[in-house]
């Protein structure tokens, strides 16, 4: 007589045998692209306590706090599941963009239980390049960058969005983050200062 649980038994075994021989990838950009609600905040207060604290030279009016548009964020997300999936390890600005300011940071760790780069530390990554910056003449030091840190503060932009990928690249755990400004900095710099 033919038992019942033949076909149930034998699917169970073909899956559990083609689950554990799956790679184990703890990383990947499918598995941890996207912001949570707090991760938006937490980059946006960022950039916002940059607009109020980190503008040396301002005798303006305080800058407008940003305000986080979900479009711009939606193509943040997609270009930093983009770079984690086809140019891991390597940052690259996204030349299709058109009116649109783009900051892109990576943090690495190769131990798998380091806490993944934040919002805050790619803003405070961005922001560190005002020690290079000179309001006065509106110039970087030789050398150089400081259009990251001019983007956050640059006094036309009102929007921002944000997204954030993960992937491995050999040993190298690497946290991407793109954010995406509106309207775009930078512009003109040769006559216009940031604020």
């Amino acid at each position: 007589m033919r038992s019942k649980f033949t076909f149930p038994l034998l699917l169970t075994v073909v899956l559990l045998l083609g689950i554990t021989l799956l790679p184990f990838r703890p990383y990947s950009a499918a598995a941890t692209s996207g912001l949570t609600t707090q991760d938006r905040d937490t980059v946006l207060t960022a950039h916002n306590n940059a607009r109020k604290n980190d503008v040396p030279g301002n005798t303006g009016s305080p800058l407008a706090n940003l305000e986080w548009d979900d479009g711009l964020a939606t193509t943040s997300q997609t270009y930093a599941d983009t770079l984690t999936r086809t140019k891991c390890g390597t940052l690259e600005h996204d030349a299709s963009l058109r009116d649109v300011g783009e900051n892109l940071s990576q943090g690495s760790a190769t131990d798998a239980s380091a806490p993944l780069q934040s919002g805050a530390d790619a803003v405070a990554a961005w922001v560190s390049e005002k020690a290079d910056y000179t309001y006065d003449s509106n110039t970087c030091a030789p050398g150089k960058a400081c259009g990251h840190y001019t983007q956050v503060v640059w006094r036309d932009t009102t929007k921002v969005g944000c997204g954030r990928a993960t992937c491995t690249a050999g040993e190298m755990i690497n946290t991407v983050w793109v954010c995406r400004y509106s309207p775009t900095g930078n512009v003109n710099t040769d006559t216009t200062k940031p604020y």
